[in-house]
C-alpha cells in the first residue's frame, strides 16, 4: 500500500526576531556594502546584510515588516540595471557566506512576493517556481557549501531550499542529498534537520529509513521536553511511525500512532496551521481506525483552537462513514 504524501517545510520567518527586522538598504548604500565586503571577505555579518539585499533587488522587495515579512513591492527596483549587476555577482562569488544567504533569503522570500503582488491587485503575478530566479538557489547552496563545508548551518538552509515547492525537486534525489547532510551534521543542526528528513524519507518511500529516523525524532523530544520543537517532534515523530505501519498493512498499530500523534501539546506552528492529516486520511481510506480518527479530533482541539470548526465538521462526518475533505490539512 502506498499513499502520497506532501509536507510543505515552514519558513524559518517563523523563528525570527520580532522586533529586529533586516534593512531594506539604497543602492548607494548596498555598493558601500559591497566595497566593505572586498575589503574584508572575513565579515560574515556583513555579508550577510549585502546577501539579503541582492535578494531584495532581484524580487523587488522595497519594504519589510516584523518578521521580515514583505511588506512592499517595487517593480522598477526588480527590472534595474543594478539588478543585473546582482544577478553576475551571484553567478560568481566565492564567499560562502554570500552565496549561503543569499539562497536561504531568495527561498524564503520568493513565495512572499508572489502572495503580496496576488492581494495587492498585480495580474502578472505567477507561480513562485516559475520565477526565473528561483534556479539561483540551489546551485548557490550547494556552492556555499563546497566552499565552507564545516558550517553546518549551510546544510539546514539546503535542507529548506530543496523541499520547498518551489524547487520541484525529485523526492528520492533530495532525500539522498539530505541523508547525505544529516550524517555530518550535530547538536542543534542535527536536531533541527530530523523531522524534515524523516519526512522527506516517507516522501521518497523509504520506509525503513522513515521508521527509524522517526524514533530518533521521538527520542529526541524526550530528551528536550520542553524544547521549542518538541510538540513538532511528537506529533510528527508518531505520525511517521504510523504511516510506515499503514504502508505495511498494520492498521491496528497505525491507529495507535495516530492517537500518540494527537497527544502532542501542540507547537507555534501547529497551533497555527493546525494538525496534518495525512494518517488519517491514510486509514479512512484503508476503511480502518474510524472511532480513532474521531479521538484523533478530538485530542487536536486541544492545541489548534482556531480551527474555525474543522475538528467538529469532519468528525460528524466520520461517524456518518465519510472521509473529508482535508485540503490544505495534508500539505505541510
Amino acid at each position: 500500500m502506498r499513499h502520497a504524501i506532501v509536507f510543505v517545510t515552514l519558513t524559518s520567518a517563523i523563528w525570527a526576531q520580532p522586533n529586529i527586522i533586516t534593512p531594506v538598504l539604497t543602492q548607494p548604500e548596498v555598493e558601500a556594502l559591497e566595497a566593505k565586503v572586498a575589503q574584508d571577505p572575513t565579515d560574515r555579518a556583513s555579508q550577510k546584510v549585502l546577501a539579503q539585499n541582492y535578494v531584495f533587488y532581484l524580487l523587488g522587495i522595497s519594504k519589510l515588516k516584523q518578521y521580515d515579512q514583505v511588506d512592499g513591492y517595487d517593480a522598477a527596483k526588480a527590472a534595474s540595471p543594478f539588478t543585473a549587476h546582482v544577478r553576475a555577482v551571484l553567478n560568481d562569488t566565492k564567499l560562502a557566506t554570500l552565496a549561503a544567504e543569499s539562497a536561504n533569503t531568495l527561498w524564503r522570500d520568493i513565495t512572499q512576493v508572489s502572495v503580496y503582488r496576488s492581494l495587492h491587485g498585480d495580474g502578472t503575478r505567477g507561480d513562485a517556481a516559475d520565477n526565473p530566479d528561483v534556479k539561483l538557489t540551489a546551485p548557490l547552496i550547494d556552492r556555499a557549501i563546497d566552499l565552507d563545508p564545516a558550517t553546518q548551518t549551510w546544510r539546514t538552509y539546503r535542507m529548506y531550499i530543496l523541499q520547498s515547492p518551489a524547487s520541484k525537486s525529485d523526492p528520492l534525489a533530495t532525500y539522498k542529498v539530505l541523508k547525505s547532510d544529516l550524517a555530518t551534521v550535530t547538536g542543534q543542526n542535527r536536531s533541527a534537520m530530523l523531522n524534515n528528513v524523516a519526512k522527506q524519507a516517507v516522501r521518497a518511500a523509504q520506509w525503513d529509513d522513515a521508521r527509524a529516523l522517526a524514533e530518533e525524532v521521538l527520542a529526541d523530544a524526550q530528551k528536550s521536553p520542553k524544547g521549542w520543537n518538541t510538540g513538532n517532534e511528537i506529533f510528527f515523530g508518531n505520525m511517521i511511525l504510523g504511516l510506515v505501519a499503514l504502508h505495511n498493512g498494520d492498521t491496528q498499530a497505525s491507529a495507535h500512532y495516530l492517537l500518540a500523534s494527537g497527544a502532542s501539546p501542540g507547537s507555534p506552528q501547529l497551533n497555527s496551521f493546525g494538525p496534518n492529516m495525512a494518517l488519517a486520511k491514510g486509514l479512512l481510506d484503508a476503511g480502518a481506525g474510524r472511532d480513532q480518527v474521531v479521538e484523533f479530533f478530538d485530542l487536536c482541539a486541544k492545541f489548534w483552537k482556531i480551527d474555525q470548526g474543522k475538528l467538529k465538521e469532519w468528525s460528524v462526518l466520520v461517524k456518518g462513514g465519510l472521509t473529508p475533505n482535508f485540503g490544505g490539512s495534508l500539505n505541510y
